[in-house]
């Protein structure tokens, strides 16, 4: 099964050369604020409430679990972000991880291209405790620049799936998430039907999104 989950988290395919980071310098706050919010979530998965833009300072990116926790990428001095909530069980969110230099980019290339997650792991609940979690991770291009990555778990009666695709591009790492949370008692077949429709999704939203950064916050006003 683990094998299976983790197939369909990785079919996106993102060959667009990355963009040069040594002519790039970091966005500012409105240029950062404006390619987070410049495509939004799609409703695919159903209408969705979206929440304000939020800027966080020195959080790292998390590309997947381990038996003690979050598997991340090197700290981002600012991070954009947004959430998109659909149902209590059905949710989005988009980040953008703004290095500041030519070598933090290349620092946080360096470790997205030596990552290592296991298929067994633990991932946290809403309440905050760790549960057993299988997933499956693995590049998504042959430029080994993207990163994609499926989990799934059971805590309470309730099997949660979080389907994560990561990019890094000039001097950012750019991030889409969605996630559902379903009865435990899911066939093998519905699963793999929930995992094969939320990575559908995240695909197509997540290629979206890094035509918009390549385009609009690239070589558009970063350089």
């Amino acid at each position: 099964m683990i094998g299976v989950l983790g197939a369909a988290a990785i079919a996106l395919s993102l060959v667009a050369p990355a963009a040069r980071a040594a002519d790039l310098g970091p966005m500012d706050p409105q240029m950062l604020q404006q390619t987070v919010l410049r495509v939004q979530m799609p409703t695919t998965l159903g209408s969705w409430q979206q929440y304000l833009y939020r800027v966080d300072k020195n959080e790292a990116p998390t590309m997947c679990w381990s038996m003690k926790g979050a598997v991340t990428l090197p700290k981002a001095p600012v991070v954009g972000s947004v959430n998109y909530q659909v149902n209590p069980d059905t949710s989005g969110w988009i980040a953008i991880y703004q290095y500041s230099t030519k070598a933090d980019a290349d620092a946080a290339l360096v470790a997205l291209r030596k990552l290592g997650c296991s298929d067994d792991a633990k991932h946290p609940t809403e309440s905050e405790t760790m549960v057993p979690a299988q997933q499956g991770t693995d590049f998504t291009d042959a430029t080994r620049t993207s990163v994609g990555s499926g989990v799934t778990y059971v805590d309470d009666g309730t099997r949660g799936y979080v389907q994560t695709l990561t990019t890094q591009r000039g001097l950012a790492i750019v991030q889409t998430l969605v996630s559902r949370y379903v009865p435990a008692t899911q066939t093998l077949a519905q699963q793999q039907a929930t995992v094969n429709r939320l990575s559908a999704v995240n695909n197509k939203w997540h290629a979206k999104v890094m035509k918009a950064y390549q385009s609009f916050g690239v070589e558009g006003t970063a350089s």
